[in-house]
């Protein structure tokens, strides 16, 4: 029969391109998928005692010790662990935790030597990972008649400007026979097509719309403008006050010109929210920011941030010659 060979060759060709495409369109799936960090809930910390009230940029922070909290409650721990080993499974990048909590821990004793709180030791956990999305678990666990079961309440967290985008609790059947690790593996697999389809939506619209982050830009005495943001800066030829020149700024360098005007006042502009190109990191974008500000206005600028991953700022503290 001498059709059936190439017939036959025809059929692997075909089996070997199609597992090819299919290989390659689940690699595209994991490869878009944003990188995450699973750690404990704030809300559950401070319910369990371990956060104490401290005061940041005048704002009331929670400081929470999560050492203290993983190390005290194992069962707790295995929990978080197994969250993120499921998001693993289900092909996210996963930061870890432990590494962030020892870089947490090098800056805080640094931070503790120089006697000031700048950063909480969330602000710092999120610095070290640098997840794009982080799940906060919550947990509560019951026993009946030696059956335990347990309830998880998962919180997905744009962790740029501390929103949440998700979330979803669920409680699993009573057992006698599963580990706790186990218990909440079931728990979170159960959960995971409601609280990932909420989050692929969020990522995919941070894909295409742009990163949010918060951006300030502030005058220092320094710089010796004393009408502040009323004080005139000549662009193109035309004299501009400067609080107006920033807004303008932020319409030019927003992707899709997307941005929320926040707070202002006589020597700062705020945006509550303010997107930047996904591909580049915060500290780039900021630098770009800062000098177009800088060949623009005249003014001398410099780049910096505030306590949270996506707190940005824009210090203009001199002015300097055109």
């Amino acid at each position: 029969m001498p059709h059936r060979k190439p017939a036959r060759l025809f059929t692997a060709l075909i089996g070997t391109v199609s597992a090819c495409v299919i290989s390659q369109s689940v690699a595209a799936q994991t490869a878009i998928k944003p990188t995450v960090m699973v750690m404990p809930s704030r809300m559950f910390m401070k319910e369990k005692g371990v956060c104490t009230p401290v005061t940041i940029d005048g704002q009331p922070r929670d400081n929470c010790d999560y050492q203290k909290l993983l190390t005290e409650d194992k069962d707790f721990a295995m929990i978080v662990a197994s969250v993120a080993s499921a998001f693993q499974e289900r092909g996210y990048p996963i930061r870890s935790l432990e590494a962030a909590l020892a870089t947490m821990s090098r800056e805080a004793t640094q931070r503790l030597a120089n006697q000031k709180v700048e950063q909480t030791n969330t602000d710092l956990l999120l610095r070290a990972a640098q997840p794009d999305l982080a799940i906060e678990v919550k947990s509560e666990m019951s026993s009946v008649m030696g059956q335990k079961k347990i309830t998880l309440i998962l919180d997905g967290i744009d962790v740029y400007v501390d929103e949440q985008v998700a979330t979803k609790s669920m409680t699993s059947n009573p057992s006698a026979s599963l580990t706790t690790s186990e218990l909440s593996k079931a728990v979170v697999v159960a959960m995971m097509p409601d609280i990932e389809s909420k989050l692929m939506s969020h990522f995919q619209r941070m894909a295409t719309e742009g990163r949010r982050v918060k951006l300030r830009v502030e005058i220092a005495a320094a710089a010796g403008l004393a009408d502040g943001m009323e004080s005139e800066v000549k662009v193109d030829g035309q004299d501009i006050p400067l609080g107006i020149y920033t807004t303008m700024l932020a319409e030019k360098m927003a992707v899709n010109k997307q941005f929320q005007p926040g707070p202002s006042g006589d020597t700062f502009v705020a945006f509550n929210s303010f997107n930047i190109p996904f591909a580049e990191t915060p500290r780039l974008f900021l630098f770009k920011v800062v000098q177009q500000f800088k060949k623009d206005t005249g003014l001398n600028a410099k780049a910096s941030s505030g306590a949270g991953l996506g707190d940005l700022l824009i210090l203009i503290d001199a002015p300097v010659a055109k």
